[in-house]
């Protein structure tokens, strides 16, 4: 009885652990999701004429995981294009930028 329970404690054990995983490798997608919603809105104001002295740039969310780095950058570019084409006056060459993730549910927060 004393192995028959060690050996059901490992295994409840070892399929706890490999679910782990699972869990923590959506919540980049959900950072780059709100990222990518604030970045949007941004260069949407821009686009309709304010001027980049007069709005507050969105804080980026960073995660760890290399394409949250690299769409972050991305995003953090097209903030700075169009800046520089606002301040430029040429509003309606600011390009909107394509969503990659769709808005996160309020059941994912």
């Amino acid at each position: 009885m004393k192995k028959f329970t060690r050996v059901l404690l490992m295994v409840g054990i070892m399929l706890q652990l490999s679910f782990l995983p699972v869990y923590g490798n959506g919540f980049w997608k959900i950072k780059m999701a709100i990222s990518e919603r604030n970045a949007a809105e941004y260069i949407h104001k821009l686009k309709a004429g304010a001027q980049p002295g007069s709005l507050k740039r969105p804080e980026m969310r960073h995660d760890k995981e290399y394409e949250a780095e690299v769409y972050v950058k991305e995003l953090n570019k097209a903030m700075d294009e169009a800046e520089r084409l606002a301040r430029q006056g040429k509003n309606e060459q600011i390009k909107e930028p394509e969503l990659r993730f769709p808005p996160p549910k309020k059941s994912e927060y």
